[in-house]
């Protein structure tokens, strides 16, 4: 039997596991749904997903939540994979997911897992010119769509999508009378789609989800391309499953369950919150409780303060948005007040500064205090009123990535008692591949290599590459692409000149100290062909950024 190629451009091609000697990388490999079936088995009358499903002339804050427990969640995955079967689904034909993070976007993206095939997000504000372009790209049977709004998208489009087999919307909106008309293919609710495939036999799609191997890719992210098209990062059940046990001893107690509680509301098609929301959750049980659909426009504040979750993950723009209304409130703050609170915040900077990993307590020039474990507990107990009005009270995780975030805002976090920990990765590593840890960290940093990876910077241009279990298959239909961004060795060339300093992570191999990324190798260009794909991507952020002023 002929070796496995450590990469592929082709959705169907096994990989070679990239397997250690011992360590975190050594792990026996599995799948997504053997994962999944362990955490159903180990939690399976417990509760799993929550959702507010909103009735016209009902408000949300009147409307109970909605829970399925982890069986009812699994019977929901099967159910959408044996109605995939019933549409002609074959092993490694693709699904697309197009709305707002949901229990169906979950049952959807698991059942098309489940059905041995592959599961690809788009962004809810692609115009449809991009979303034609990921249909046709990856050859869609399946489109799940939320609403009208997004099955509009398809109208024109369908017709032109020769591999498209079916439209599934979820949501309250009820499918147009005259949809035959608008639409090439056939539309169905989420639920009359589950009932096409009663019918088909259990064996049947127990059959495919345990067909699936390890090495073989089970999700699709799309990113933006450096110089063309938007890429799709083929990633494997390995990638998937390796990642989240890996990152999961990278939280405070080095363990989550299902105690733990997390909110979904950022875009589900972009691997931070598919990997937090959607693929942790399926190795500790964690609970998801969905956002509504307008999260950003206002809900958001008021779901935190609900649901209070246990960890909490932001962009950038997040923790700058609150920064920016922390700092107005500060301003408008005065007397006995603004003592006490100045007080509280040395003390909590100070003591978040002494945990910094090899800390010089000078470099926190606003801070001229020793640190005193009773005085930073009596801090803790004003600053909790902060958490409270946050939402945050019972949050002990804070994490932030994917852009660049100032010190300055860190280390105002951290003197209100939130000390988020940064990090660093890619789509192509599925996540994460540098974190700063609640035991060892440095603010400033994106942290230190993951347990089980390499890490290289190239002696002349400076650029970061890395090498694990992490390192997705290659790029969907573009071999020579793939080849570029990993190497023959299995090194992943990630394009970020970065610096690492001295102080190494014994239990990683060398080079192992803390990360700080220093620029790009070279300027993102983009081609006229895909200027309306990066401008859905742009609106999107000014959307967020938009409705988050409205939430604060």
């Amino acid at each position: 039997m002929a070796e496995l190629p450590i990469s592929t451009a082709d959705v169907s091609q096994e990989v070679k596991i990239r397997m250690g000697e011992s360590g975190q990388a050594a792990l026996p490999p599995t799948t997504v749904m053997i994962k999944f079936d362990s955490i159903v088995e180990k939690y399976g009358d417990q509760p799993a997903l929550h959702q507010k499903v909103l009735k016209a002339g009902v408000s949300a804050a009147d409307t109970p939540w909605t829970t399925w427990t982890w069986k009812e969640y699994r019977a929901q995955v099967d159910a959408f994979g044996k109605a995939l079967l019933s549409v002609g689904f074959e092993k490694y034909d693709i699904i697309n997911i197009l709305g707002f993070n949901s229990p169906e976007w979950f049952m959807s993206n698991c059942g098309a897992i489940a059905a041995g095939g592959v599961a690809a997000g788009i962004y809810a504000t692609n115009v449809p010119d991009a979303c034609k372009y990921i249909s046709e790209h990856s050859k869609a049977k399946v489109v799940v769509c939320e609403g009208i709004k997004q099955l509009e998208k398809y109208y024109a489009i369908s017709k032109s999508l020769p591999h498209l087999k079916a439209i599934v919307l979820y949501g309250p909106d009820e499918i147009p009378l005259d949809i035959k008309s608008k639409c090439s293919v056939p539309v169905y609710t989420f639920e009359d789609f589950l009932k096409l495939g009663k019918d088909v036999s259990d064996v049947d799609v127990k059959e495919r989800s345990e067909g699936c191997k390890p090495g073989e890719t089970c999700t699709l992210i799309y990113t933006s391309g450096t110089t063309g098209p938007p890429k799709a990062v083929m990633i494997t059940n390995d990638n998937i499953t390796w990642t989240v046990q890996t990152m999961t001893l990278c939280t405070p107690r080095g363990f989550l369950d299902h105690t733990d509680v997390m909110i979904s509301y950022l875009p589900l098609s972009h691997i931070a919150a598919q990997m937090l929301d959607l693929h942790q959750p399926l190795e500790t049980g964690c609970q998801v409780y969905f956002a509504q659909p307008d999260a950003l426009k206002g809900s958001l504040g008021n779901t935190l303060k609900e649901v209070r979750p246990t960890i909490f993950f932001g962009v950038p723009r997040v923790w700058e948005k609150i920064y920016d209304k922390m700092q107005e409130v500060a301003k408008s703050t005065t007397g006995i007040k603004k003592t006490v609170s100045t007080w509280a915040k040395g003390q909590a900077g100070a003591y978040w500064s002494s945990l910094e990993y090899k800390s010089e307590h000078s470099s926190w020039d606003t801070v001229n205090c020793a640190v005193s474990a009773p005085m930073y507990y009596l801090a803790q107990t004003i600053l909790h009123q902060v958490r409270i009005k946050l939402g945050l009270d019972r949050c002990v995780a804070f994490y932030v990535s994917a852009a660049p975030i100032e010190v300055k805002i860190l280390k105002y976090f951290a003197s209100i008692d939130i000390p988020i920990m940064e990090l660093f990765g890619q789509s192509e590593c599925c996540g994460p591949q540098t974190v700063n840890r609640y035991d060892a960290f440095k603010i400033g940093t994106v942290g230190r290599p993951m347990y089980g990876t390499e890490t290289k910077i190239d002696e002349v241009t400076g650029e970061l590459t890395y090498r694990g279990r992490h390192v997705f298959a290659g790029y969907l239909g573009m071999p020579d692409k793939t080849k570029e961004t990993i190497d023959s060795e299995g090194w992943l060339h990630s394009g970020d000149v970065v610096k690492i300093d001295d102080d190494h992570d014994p239990n990683v191999t060398k080079p192992s100290g803390f990360m700080s990324i220093t620029g790009r190798l070279k300027e993102l260009i983009i081609t006229a062909g895909y200027v309306h794909f990066i401008r859905s991507l742009l609106k999107c952020e000014r959307d967020t950024m938009d409705s988050l002023q409205s939430f604060l």
